[in-house]
């Protein structure tokens, strides 16, 4: 039974991330699409970060504590992790859920999702920054 009454489930969702064996991996980012169930149409501006309980702890940005942001853009149904911590390294793994609301395909009912996972794995890459080396993004 569903913790949830009425509600619907959202697949868990999962993206890696190349972190370099330099602990220097600051900025790195990833992002992972949102996809609609088949019965459900989403409403995204109703997306919360939560808790594994549904509890919410953030509304389009979540910043999870010393490690990175995690925030959500309801006009590509994306959320995106954006890496803080220099420390986190490959087999290191971050995990947030967070809520939906949609309405039946029928139109006849409008629910909450359960919490659904989405997770960064940090993989090594064997990469090196050289700090030397200017980027577009520096230049500007």
């Amino acid at each position: 039974m569903s913790p949830i009454q009425n509600s619907f489930a959202l697949d868990a969702i999962e993206e890696e991330i190349c972190v370099s064996e330099l602990r220097d991996s600051k900025g790195v980012f990833a992002k992972m699409t949102i996809m609609e169930p088949e019965e459900f149409i989403l409403d995204y501006t109703t997306f919360h970060f939560t808790d594994h309980e549904g509890n919410i702890i953030g509304d389009s940005s979540f910043e999870e504590s010393g490690k990175g942001m995690w925030q959500f853009d309801a006009s590509r149904s994306e959320l995106i992790f954006r890496l803080y911590d220099l420390d986190f390294i490959g087999g290191d793994q971050l995990e947030v859920y967070y809520t939906i609301e949609g309405v039946s395909k029928d139109g006849n009912r409008f629910v909450k999702s359960e919490p659904a996972l989405a997770t960064i794995k940090g993989i090594s890459c064997g990469a090196t920054i050289n700090k030397h080396i200017q980027t577009i993004l520096n230049l500007y």
